[in-house]
């Protein structure tokens, strides 16, 4: 009803130029004094078609210049429109329904006052940067009281508590050593967990056919993999002395010799490198001398004293398969 009392566009337009107002704040507080019936204190809202076409405050001013609102009135404005996230906030901004006088980027507007998105749309959702998280040790401890044993399993965990992040990799990257680490399965943590004997693991894992590091790591993350079978067990067992690589803990990089397994001559070379290295292996008769004397660490490191006879028979099978 009101409405039609108010002056046509161009005729209220004119009389509020004619006080020369500098900006809004200027332009508000003499509508909140005077209270004029024929001129709007809102007229993007009651000329809407108008004030947009006519380039909007700086026009209807006759300033020809946008004055924003001071940041707590900005932000009052903005907080009544209740949007929920940054992403809405975008689309606020881009859709034509933002007054002019509050800014598209607050942030660099209100440098001094601006206290992130949650702040400025009054919604309590705070940014990642933000947040104040428990340090890392404290969200282990969250997570292995919780008994959440893989990411598939953190991923789908309830809601976690604010001071918990989502993606801990993220957050903790200089301390971050890993999931398996982070969880807590890469060791016996206590009496519940007690993992098999290398040797016995090693036997389950080749059962499983995986083509490599990648494909156990998948595996891991499921509700298949035994409680006694360790997420990581490349890290539990170098901690036991007993790990060798991973070509060998799948089978994937050993070759079949007269009933014994040897890792393929690609996972072998850095072996006999060290060994060379730390018993000062020079020649052909210093290595016949030194696999005698040290048949069992041979046979632990899964390389064999025979070198050339072992791998060349390698080359010849991979020839013949091609």
């Amino acid at each position: 009803m009101r409405k039609k009392q108010y002056r046509s566009f161009e005729s209220a337009r004119k009389f509020v130029r004619s006080f020369k107002f500098k900006n809004i704040d200027e332009y508000n507080k003499w509508f909140s004094k005077t209270k004029p019936l024929d001129i709007p204190l809102h007229p993007e809202r009651d000329y809407p078609n108008e004030f947009k076409k006519n380039g909007k405050w700086g026009d209807w001013l006759g300033n020809g210049t946008i004055v924003f609102l001071s940041f707590k009135k900005a932000r009052k404005v903005v907080r009544e429109s209740k949007l929920k996230n940054t992403s809405a906030w975008n689309e606020y901004r881009k859709s034509g329904n933002k007054p002019d006088n509050i800014p598209s980027t607050p942030n660099t507007v209100y440098k001094k006052e601006w206290k992130g998105i949650p702040d400025w749309l009054g919604n309590g959702n705070l940014s990642n940067k933000d947040r104040i998280y428990l340090t890392y040790d404290d969200c282990q401890k969250f997570v292995q009281k919780n008994n959440i044993t893989s990411q598939i399993d953190w991923e789908k965990f309830g809601k976690k508590p604010s001071n918990i992040p989502s993606h801990p990799d993220r957050v903790f990257s200089k301390q971050w050593k890993g999931w398996p680490d982070f969880l807590g399965t890469d060791r016996v943590a206590n009496q519940y967990r007690k993992f098999r004997l290398f040797k016995d693991a090693k036997v389950f894992a080749r059962s499983l056919n995986l083509k490599g590091q990648k494909d156990w790591q998948k595996y891991s993350q499921t509700n298949k993999r035994p409680k006694d079978m360790p997420a990581a067990p490349d890290i539990f067992y170098k901690k036991q002395g007993t790990w060798t690589t991973w070509g060998d803990f799948l089978g994937t990089g050993t070759i079949a010799n007269k009933n014994k397994e040897f890792l393929s001559a690609k996972e072998a070379k850095p072996v006999y490198q060290k060994l060379f290295k730390e018993y000062g292996i020079k020649n052909g008769r210093d290595w016949q001398k030194f696999a005698k004397t040290h048949k069992k660490l041979l046979e632990e490191l899964h390389i064999p004293a025979d070198v050339l006879i072992v791998y060349s028979k390698e080359r010849a099978e991979k020839r013949l398969k091609k």
